[in-house]
């Protein structure tokens, strides 16, 4: 299914403010930012929907029945640790989406500017084999550019 795209970009300060507010936004997060290797990403156990029940039924449990929590145990840091699984949840979500988004769009206006482009190629090329002027030099410079040039100029030798 095509989707239309509108015919206008992005504005450039639209861009820049967005930025600008992903910086702030790191700029918050920044004193809690860990920045796990990826072994250690991989070596932790992950939360899914089915977990998050668990845990917010046991944060629940703790709270009402401290008699049950190991003494070995910190509440507070559970606490803490709940409150980050379960209240980043939602900012990662939005992110996800607006992540989506940002994609989308840059894949329809590549796919467009590729499109375009090659449209470009072929009608230069069809120029410069009619001698139209200035034809030959943008069909040399393109072609060694051109993704979908199969053809690759042997090595010189030494």
């Amino acid at each position: 299914m095509k989707h239309e795209r509108h015919r206008e970009a992005v504005p450039a300060d639209v861009v820049q403010q967005i930025l600008e507010k992903i910086d702030e936004c790191t700029a918050l997060l920044q004193p809690y930012l860990l920045g796990l290797s990826p072994e250690e990403r991989r070596s932790l156990g992950k939360m899914g929907d089915k977990s998050l029940a668990f845990v917010t039924k046991v944060h629940e449990y703790a709270h009402s029945n401290p008699q049950l929590v190991p003494a070995f145990s910190d509440v507070r840091a559970f606490d803490a640790d709940y409150q980050d699984a379960t209240g980043l949840q939602e900012i990662d979500k939005k992110i996800a989406q607006l992540k989506r988004g940002v994609e989308d769009i840059a894949m329809q206006a590549g796919a467009e500017a590729m499109e375009f482009s090659r449209l470009f190629y072929l009608n230069a090329q069809t120029a410069s084999r009619a001698n139209v002027p200035m034809a030959a030099p943008v069909v040399s410079d393109l072609k060694e550019r051109f993704p979908y040039n199969k053809r690759r100029t042997p090595p010189e030798s030494a």
